[in-house]
Protein backbone atom coordinates (compact mmCIF):
# COMPACT_ATOMS: atom_id res chain seq x y z
CA UNK A 1 0.00 0.00 0.00
CA UNK A 2 1.30 3.44 -0.61
CA UNK A 3 2.43 5.73 1.68
CA UNK A 4 1.84 9.79 1.48
CA UNK A 5 3.41 12.09 3.76
CA UNK A 6 1.06 15.39 3.72
CA UNK A 7 1.48 18.75 4.56
CA UNK A 8 -1.33 20.76 5.43
CA UNK A 9 -1.30 25.00 3.56
CA UNK A 10 -4.17 26.88 3.20
CA UNK A 11 -4.22 27.68 -0.47
CA UNK A 12 -6.36 30.33 -2.88
CA UNK A 13 -7.10 28.82 -5.78
CA UNK A 14 -8.03 30.80 -8.91
CA UNK A 15 -6.28 30.34 -12.37
CA UNK A 16 -3.66 28.57 -13.53
CA UNK A 17 0.09 29.46 -14.69
CA UNK A 18 2.66 27.39 -16.54
CA UNK A 19 6.01 28.52 -17.33
CA UNK A 20 8.04 27.74 -20.46
CA UNK A 21 11.76 27.88 -20.59
CA UNK A 22 12.60 29.88 -24.13
CA UNK A 23 13.77 27.94 -27.04
CA UNK A 24 14.21 30.03 -30.06
CA UNK A 25 12.91 32.79 -28.48
CA UNK A 26 15.42 33.04 -25.91
CA UNK A 27 18.00 35.09 -27.59
CA UNK A 28 16.01 38.15 -28.51
CA UNK A 29 15.74 41.35 -26.33
CA UNK A 30 12.26 41.91 -24.31
CA UNK A 31 10.52 45.23 -25.26
CA UNK A 32 12.57 46.23 -21.94
CA UNK A 33 15.98 45.89 -23.33
CA UNK A 34 16.17 42.55 -21.10
CA UNK A 35 16.75 38.96 -22.94
CA UNK A 36 13.68 36.66 -23.00
CA UNK A 37 14.20 33.46 -20.67
CA UNK A 38 10.96 31.75 -21.69
CA UNK A 39 7.11 32.07 -21.30
CA UNK A 40 4.40 32.28 -18.56
CA UNK A 41 0.77 31.02 -19.83
CA UNK A 42 -2.04 31.31 -17.62
CA UNK A 43 -5.44 29.66 -18.14
CA UNK A 44 -8.42 32.77 -17.70
CA UNK A 45 -11.25 30.80 -17.31
CA UNK A 46 -13.49 33.45 -19.51
CA UNK A 47 -16.59 33.11 -20.65
CA UNK A 48 -18.40 33.36 -23.58
CA UNK A 49 -15.02 32.53 -24.52
CA UNK A 50 -12.17 30.75 -23.09
CA UNK A 51 -8.63 32.66 -23.63
CA UNK A 52 -4.93 32.11 -22.36
CA UNK A 53 -2.86 34.91 -21.20
CA UNK A 54 0.74 34.89 -22.34
CA UNK A 55 3.96 36.64 -21.11
CA UNK A 56 7.89 37.01 -21.76
CA UNK A 57 9.57 36.24 -19.13
CA UNK A 58 12.93 38.52 -18.72
CA UNK A 59 15.93 38.08 -17.39
CA UNK A 60 15.25 40.70 -14.62
CA UNK A 61 12.52 38.76 -13.25
CA UNK A 62 9.62 40.84 -15.02
CA UNK A 63 6.72 39.96 -17.19
CA UNK A 64 5.35 41.96 -20.55
CA UNK A 65 2.70 40.25 -22.24
CA UNK A 66 3.32 38.79 -25.61
CA UNK A 67 1.65 40.43 -28.86
CA UNK A 68 -1.74 39.15 -29.20
CA UNK A 69 -2.57 37.94 -25.74
CA UNK A 70 -5.23 36.98 -24.39
CA UNK A 71 -5.26 33.92 -27.11
CA UNK A 72 -8.60 32.18 -27.97
CA UNK A 73 -8.08 28.67 -27.11
CA UNK A 74 -11.72 27.29 -28.83
CA UNK A 75 -13.83 26.97 -25.95
CA UNK A 76 -15.93 28.12 -23.04
CA UNK A 77 -14.46 29.22 -19.66
CA UNK A 78 -16.39 29.18 -16.44
CA UNK A 79 -16.25 32.70 -16.03
CA UNK A 80 -14.79 32.70 -12.38
CA UNK A 81 -11.78 31.24 -10.52
CA UNK A 82 -12.08 27.81 -10.26
CA UNK A 83 -10.98 25.51 -7.24
CA UNK A 84 -8.59 23.21 -8.78
CA UNK A 85 -4.89 22.84 -9.41
CA UNK A 86 -3.37 22.45 -13.09
CA UNK A 87 -5.75 23.56 -15.65
CA UNK A 88 -3.06 24.50 -18.07
CA UNK A 89 -0.54 21.95 -18.85
CA UNK A 90 2.71 21.50 -20.81
CA UNK A 91 3.04 18.31 -22.64
CA UNK A 92 5.80 16.20 -22.45
CA UNK A 93 7.86 18.03 -25.79
CA UNK A 94 6.75 21.50 -24.66
CA UNK A 95 5.06 22.21 -27.93
CA UNK A 96 1.87 22.50 -26.59
CA UNK A 97 -0.42 23.58 -23.96
CA UNK A 98 -3.10 21.88 -22.65
CA UNK A 99 -6.16 23.71 -21.17
CA UNK A 100 -9.41 22.83 -19.55
CA UNK A 101 -12.38 24.64 -20.30
CA UNK A 102 -14.71 23.94 -17.63
CA UNK A 103 -17.84 26.07 -19.10
CA UNK A 104 -17.85 23.77 -22.48
CA UNK A 105 -17.05 20.52 -20.72
CA UNK A 106 -13.97 20.40 -23.28
CA UNK A 107 -9.91 19.88 -23.35
CA UNK A 108 -7.88 22.76 -25.51
CA UNK A 109 -4.61 21.97 -27.08
CA UNK A 110 -2.75 25.26 -28.17
CA UNK A 111 0.21 24.66 -30.32
CA UNK A 112 3.31 26.64 -29.05
CA UNK A 113 4.93 28.99 -32.08
CA UNK A 114 8.67 30.44 -31.77
CA UNK A 115 7.79 33.71 -30.33
CA UNK A 116 5.55 32.35 -27.71
CA UNK A 117 1.98 33.54 -29.29
CA UNK A 118 -0.83 30.62 -29.34
CA UNK A 119 -2.88 28.94 -31.94
CA UNK A 120 -5.71 26.04 -31.29
CA UNK A 121 -4.18 22.77 -32.80
CA UNK A 122 -6.25 20.67 -35.44
CA UNK A 123 -8.97 18.82 -33.99
CA UNK A 124 -9.51 21.28 -30.88
CA UNK A 125 -11.57 21.50 -28.58
CA UNK A 126 -12.40 18.14 -27.59
CA UNK A 127 -15.22 16.62 -25.06
CA UNK A 128 -13.75 16.07 -22.01
CA UNK A 129 -15.88 13.04 -21.30
CA UNK A 130 -16.63 14.74 -18.26
CA UNK A 131 -18.63 17.56 -16.98
CA UNK A 132 -16.27 20.83 -15.40
CA UNK A 133 -12.92 19.72 -15.97
CA UNK A 134 -10.56 21.49 -13.79
CA UNK A 135 -7.03 19.42 -13.77
CA UNK A 136 -5.00 17.77 -16.66
CA UNK A 137 -1.73 15.53 -15.84
CA UNK A 138 0.59 14.57 -18.95
CA UNK A 139 3.35 12.00 -18.77
CA UNK A 140 4.56 11.63 -22.33
CA UNK A 141 2.12 11.02 -24.53
CA UNK A 142 -0.53 10.12 -21.87
CA UNK A 143 -3.02 12.68 -20.67
CA UNK A 144 -5.47 12.47 -17.79
CA UNK A 145 -8.00 15.17 -17.18
CA UNK A 146 -10.13 15.52 -13.19
CA UNK A 147 -13.99 16.59 -14.16
CA UNK A 148 -14.95 17.90 -11.37
CA UNK A 149 -18.84 17.68 -11.88
CA UNK A 150 -21.25 17.06 -10.57
CA UNK A 151 -23.39 17.00 -13.26
CA UNK A 152 -26.98 15.02 -13.97
CA UNK A 153 -25.83 11.91 -14.52
CA UNK A 154 -23.98 9.25 -12.53
CA UNK A 155 -20.04 9.60 -13.55
CA UNK A 156 -19.97 12.70 -14.71
CA UNK A 157 -17.77 13.37 -11.97
CA UNK A 158 -14.55 11.27 -13.07
CA UNK A 159 -10.74 10.62 -13.92
CA UNK A 160 -10.59 9.95 -17.81
CA UNK A 161 -7.83 8.95 -20.00
CA UNK A 162 -6.56 10.43 -23.51
CA UNK A 163 -3.56 9.83 -25.87
CA UNK A 164 -1.87 13.00 -27.35
CA UNK A 165 0.19 12.64 -30.53
CA UNK A 166 2.89 14.28 -31.64
CA UNK A 167 0.67 16.18 -34.34
CA UNK A 168 -1.16 17.71 -30.73
CA UNK A 169 -4.34 15.48 -31.49
CA UNK A 170 -6.54 14.49 -28.60
CA UNK A 171 -7.65 10.73 -28.52
CA UNK A 172 -9.88 9.03 -25.73
CA UNK A 173 -9.17 5.94 -24.14
CA UNK A 174 -11.33 3.23 -24.42
CA UNK A 175 -12.43 2.24 -21.04
CA UNK A 176 -9.74 4.79 -18.78
CA UNK A 177 -13.23 6.51 -17.11
CA UNK A 178 -13.17 6.09 -14.07
CA UNK A 179 -16.39 7.41 -12.56
CA UNK A 180 -16.45 9.38 -8.94
CA UNK A 181 -19.18 10.25 -6.91
CA UNK A 182 -20.85 13.60 -8.07
CA UNK A 183 -20.08 14.90 -4.89
CA UNK A 184 -16.76 14.12 -4.60
CA UNK A 185 -15.62 17.60 -6.24
CA UNK A 186 -11.91 16.57 -7.56
CA UNK A 187 -9.38 18.99 -7.11
CA UNK A 188 -6.28 17.87 -8.80
CA UNK A 189 -5.06 15.19 -10.99
CA UNK A 190 -0.88 14.19 -10.97
CA UNK A 191 1.64 12.06 -12.34
CA UNK A 192 3.80 10.36 -10.43
CA UNK A 193 7.61 11.35 -11.95
CA UNK A 194 8.04 8.05 -14.23
CA UNK A 195 4.56 8.04 -15.07
CA UNK A 196 3.24 4.85 -13.20
CA UNK A 197 1.42 5.99 -10.75
CA UNK A 198 -1.50 8.66 -10.64
CA UNK A 199 -3.10 10.44 -8.04
CA UNK A 200 -6.26 12.67 -7.61
CA UNK A 201 -7.54 14.98 -4.87
CA UNK A 202 -11.12 15.08 -3.80
CA UNK A 203 -11.87 18.90 -2.05
CA UNK A 204 -15.59 17.62 -1.10
CA UNK A 205 -14.71 14.43 0.62
CA UNK A 206 -11.29 15.24 1.82
CA UNK A 207 -9.79 12.05 0.15
CA UNK A 208 -7.02 10.66 -1.86
CA UNK A 209 -6.85 8.93 -4.71
CA UNK A 210 -3.98 6.55 -6.08
CA UNK A 211 -3.31 4.60 -8.59
CA UNK A 212 -1.18 2.14 -11.02
CA UNK A 213 -1.06 3.24 -14.72
CA UNK A 214 -0.40 0.35 -17.21
CA UNK A 215 0.75 -0.04 -20.09
CA UNK A 216 -2.33 0.19 -21.98
CA UNK A 217 -2.94 3.63 -20.16
CA UNK A 218 -5.81 2.43 -18.13
CA UNK A 219 -5.93 2.99 -13.90
CA UNK A 220 -6.08 0.47 -11.48
CA UNK A 221 -6.85 1.41 -8.05
CA UNK A 222 -4.15 0.84 -5.19
CA UNK A 223 -5.07 -1.18 -2.15
CA UNK A 224 -7.47 0.88 -0.17
CA UNK A 225 -7.84 3.59 -2.44
CA UNK A 226 -9.45 6.19 -2.11
CA UNK A 227 -7.62 7.18 1.23
CA UNK A 228 -9.47 9.63 4.11
CA UNK A 229 -6.83 12.19 4.76
CA UNK A 230 -9.09 12.45 8.02
CA UNK A 231 -7.44 8.54 8.69
CA UNK A 232 -4.00 9.70 9.11
CA UNK A 233 -2.48 10.46 12.47
CA UNK A 234 -2.68 13.50 12.66
CA UNK A 235 -5.55 13.99 10.67
CA UNK A 236 -4.74 16.55 7.56
CA UNK A 237 -7.52 18.77 7.44
CA UNK A 238 -10.34 19.20 5.49
CA UNK A 239 -10.58 19.71 1.96
CA UNK A 240 -7.53 18.12 -0.13
CA UNK A 241 -6.71 20.36 -3.12
CA UNK A 242 -2.97 20.50 -4.67
CA UNK A 243 -0.75 18.13 -4.68
CA UNK A 244 2.90 17.25 -6.11
CA UNK A 245 5.16 14.17 -5.48
CA UNK A 246 8.73 14.96 -3.42
CA UNK A 247 11.29 15.20 -5.95
CA UNK A 248 14.21 13.52 -4.24
CA UNK A 249 11.88 10.80 -2.50
CA UNK A 250 9.00 9.61 -5.29
CA UNK A 251 7.13 8.03 -2.47
CA UNK A 252 6.36 10.59 -0.37
CA UNK A 253 2.75 12.99 -1.95
CA UNK A 254 2.45 16.67 -0.68
CA UNK A 255 -1.00 17.56 -0.37
CA UNK A 256 -2.46 21.38 -0.13
CA UNK A 257 -5.52 21.88 2.17
CA UNK A 258 -8.07 23.93 0.25
CA UNK A 259 -9.34 25.64 3.42
CA UNK A 260 -8.76 25.50 7.24
CA UNK A 261 -10.46 23.02 9.37
CA UNK A 262 -13.26 23.84 11.46
CA UNK A 263 -12.56 24.71 14.99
Amino acid sequence: MPKFRLTVLVVLASACAVAVAGGAAASHGGRSGSAVLGHVYINDNTAPVNTVAGFDRLADGTLTPLPGSPFEVGGVGGGHPNASQGSLELSADGRYLLAVDAGSNQISVLRIKPDGSLQIAEGSPLSSNGVDPVSIAVSGGLVYVANAGPGTNPGDANYTGFTLNPGGHLNPIPGSTYALANSSKPGDVLFSGDGTKLVGTRIASSQIDSFTVGSDGLLTPASGSPYSAQAFSPAQGYGQLGSEFSPTNPDQLYVSDAHVSPA
